[in-house]
């Protein structure tokens, strides 16, 4: 008697360890199947891979995908307007709890974070169930039945119905306190999410069969095997021991020899990166070319050339003043862009979103980038206010105006360098971007400090009376001319060759990253 019970007590446990695998051979004929890379075979090469037919009310998701560990993880199907992650419905298998369990549940993607659905128990209950799931060798498989419509007390703003269409989005990443963190970001890493081409009608392959046959089809508690691999039609594969990263590029395009969905405009997606790259490239060319010229020329140039005049004004207050208008407009046509392609709708900090959220490097872009552009805008504001050059407090609004411009300017660089090394997408080579940018922060450095030195060391000797000084004079029609002393000329002269050859690298690396980011195609 006891070794019946014994048995039975091992009997059970292989049952519940054990899982369901991921067949290919049935991908086309009851199922259909997207992969990445195209072409691969799961357990062996695959990074993602997922399985979709539906009867009249469920949709049944096969989700593989590679894992870093054996608990704490999540693999997750996205379900999307676009190709680009931000208001996507999401379904969800994850270990959220650490003890090596993975159940279903639904998610929603308000913009570059996830978050789950909030809804009652018994509801989500009903909308999502686990039919199996486990982990072996590097990859977590989920086997889940969905409701093709949300039922009652569902927010359907976050809970898609899958009657429609979607881009298929696929990702994996690990649990950190309950809570699903980034996914891989580096594109030439095999973790890097998969994007379909065209969206997906999930309903294509749908079938009459009840849901027990349908869930029959499945191989249930069948753990991948060299001899189950074989069974299933992949002879002469040899199932790898311990899963490795894979070398091969990413590949974005779905097995071509698997019925696909429909082939849906690619209009809208286009146009949403198309503005995308707009953004970026009017920034880039209002922040390292336009507004730091115009910074330099405005603190350290005012009184070079005096005798020089461009419609009446002074040459270096005519030159900062157009190249911070045509900086400050392209930050507002560049504001403009990301907030269309957004839909107006706020990707920033809000006490509406969790702390992940406000935490996350595309929160802290937005709102460095909204800062930086609010004060860049109230410059030539404050500037109307100015008091005259000879007023006694003019040296306060002096240090008040260049305070904000450099505080704008610091903002933006950090919001610059944060797309530069977290938001790789955005360029065609997102280290090479790096680079030049770190360069021309460098060089901007070393030129504001050189030329601050030669600006202080100049007033300096001018205080003490150490060398010559300038002399101006009032001719009899009312003109000023100012004699230049030798030492200011010379000094001068080396502050000219200093901010040339500033203006020479921001030129060049405005050209650079913006021909980085224009080259970016569309997946």
């Amino acid at each position: 008697m006891k070794r019946i019970v014994f048995l039975g007590i091992i009997l059970i446990s292989f049952v519940q360890s054990s899982f369901a695998t991921f067949v290919q051979s049935t991908c086309g004929s009851s199922k259909l199947c997207l992969f990445k890379p195209s072409g691969c075979t799961p357990y062996v090469n695959c990074s993602y891979a997922m399985s979709y037919q539906a009867d009249d009310s469920n949709v049944y998701l096969e989700i593989f995908g590679q894992v870093q560990a054996s608990s704490s993880v999540w693999v997750a199907i996205g379900f999307s307007t676009d190709t680009i992650m931000g208001r996507d419905s999401v379904v969800l298998c994850a270990d959220l709890e650490g003890t090596g369990k993975f159940n279903g549940s639904l998610a929603y993607n308000p913009g570059k974070s996830n978050r789950p659905v909030s809804m009652a128990e018994d509801v989500e209950n009903e909308m999502i169930k686990t039919v199996t799931s486990g982990y072996t060798n590097g990859t977590l498989y989920c086997l889940l039945e969905r409701k093709i419509a949300p039922i009652s007390g569902v927010n359907t703003d976050q809970v898609f119905d899958l009657s429609n269409p979607y881009y298929i989005l696929m990702a994996s990443g690990k649990i950190e306190y309950e809570q699903t963190m980034v996914h891989n970001m580096d594109p030439s890493n095999n973790l890097f999410p998969y994007i379909s081409p065209n969206p997906v009608n999930l309903l294509q392959m749908k079938s009459k069969r009840s849901e027990s046959d349908i869930l029959s089809g499945y191989q249930l508690r069948l753990e991948p095997s060299p001899e189950h691999l074989a069974s299933v039609g992949l002879q002469e594969r040899q199932f790898p021991q311990q899963q490795q990263p894979f070398t091969q590029s990413p590949q974005f395009q779905p097995q071509t020899s698997q019925p696909q969905g429909p082939q849906g405009p690619q209009g809208s997606v286009k146009y949403k990166a198309d503005l995308l790259k707009v953004h970026a490239i009017l920034m880039v060319i209002a922040w390292i070319f336009f507004l730091p010229n115009g910074i330099l020329v405005g603190a350290f140039f005012k009184r070079h050339w005096p005798n020089t005049y461009i419609f009446g004004g002074n040459i270096w207050f005519q030159f900062h003043r157009v190249f911070n208008i045509i900086g400050i407009a392209c930050t507002i046509a560049a504001f403009v862009c990301i907030f269309v392609r957004e839909e107006w709708i706020w990707v920033g900090p809000s006490p509406t979103k969790t702390t992940q959220e406000n935490q996350s490097w595309g929160s802290v872009h937005a709102i460095l980038g909204l800062l930086a552009c609010v004060v860049a805008w109230a410059q030539p504001l404050n500037a109307v206010f100015r008091c005259h050059p000879a007023s006694m407090f003019r040296f306060i609004y002096n240090l008040i105006h260049g305070f904000f411009g450099l505080g704008a300017l610091l903002m933006a660089f950090a919001a610059i360098m944060i797309a530069a090394v977290h938001f790789k997408t955005a360029f065609t080579n997102s280290d090479a971007v790096e680079g030049i940018f770190i360069a021309f922060l460098c060089v901007f450095g070393v030129c504001f400090i050189i030329l601050l030195l030669l600006s202080l060391g100049h007033w300096y000797k001018s205080r003490r009376n150490v060398t010559a000084v300038d002399m101006e004079l009032v001719q009899s029609n009312g003109k000023r001319h100012v004699t230049l002393a030798p030492e200011t000329i010379r000094t001068h002269r080396i502050m000219n060759v200093v901010y040339l050859f500033f203006f020479a690298v921001s030129v060049g690396a405005t050209v650079a990253i913006a021909i980085l980011i224009g080259l970016v195609k569309v997946q």
